[in-house]
Parts: C-alpha cells; structure tokens; sequence
C-alpha cells in the first residue's frame, strides 16, 4: 500500500504534474494501509 500512496502524496505535495483523482486513490490507498496495520496489530495471536 504504501510503494503507491506515499510517493504519489509526495510529488502531489511538491507541485509535480500528478492528477488530482491519482492524488485522491493514493490517499484512500494509504489510509486503507494504516486501517491494515492497526487490524493486524490488534488481532491476537
């Protein structure tokens, strides 16, 4: 999730020419990523 979302956000974020809908999927992308971890770090054992 995050070889997508983080790279995307960050030349989003620096004025590189990335499409706002890209910019958005990226986001959703790596809010999908952190739910994931937080899941996998609370399920027990």
């Amino acid at each position: 999730k995050m070889v997508f979302g983080l790279p995307t956000l960050a030349l989003f974020a620096q004025g590189y020419p990335v499409n706002p809908p890209v910019a958005a999927f990226a986001a959703i992308d790596v809010a999908l990523g952190i739910g994931f971890y937080f899941a996998w770090r609370c399920t027990p054992s």
